[in-house]
């Protein structure tokens, strides 16, 4: 068996949102709104990429989509003090592709 290691970058954004936190969150989640794992007919079958990617450009706003999201605030706060912490898999279907016809790993 083979294995296979892969280091990448990660950029952390820390912003101060300046209203509650429910209030941004909504409004996050209103402007990224979840991704149609199925866009359009085409459950359980294969896709072209340039289709699945037009489908998804009037998904919100920006084109932005959640792919996963998670209540993080148990797992994050001590007990003491829960405060509510979110975390999101979000990104753009035509993307992906550039990245995987880039580099397949």
């Amino acid at each position: 068996m083979s294995h296979l290691s892969l280091g990448y970058q990660v950029t952390r954004l820390v912003f101060d949102a300046g209203q509650p936190y429910e209030k941004f969150r909504g409004r996050y989640e209103a402007a990224v709104p979840p991704a149609d794992p199925w866009p359009g007919d085409r459950a359980g079958r294969h896709a072209r990429w340039q289709d699945v990617a037009a489908d998804a450009n009037g998904s919100g706003p920006h084109g932005f989509v959640l792919y996963w999201r998670a209540d993080m605030t148990p797992g994050l706060t001590g007990s003491a003090e829960l405060r509510p912490c979110t975390a999101y898999l979000m990104g753009h279907h035509a993307v992906p592709e550039k990245a995987y016809l880039h580099d397949r790993r």
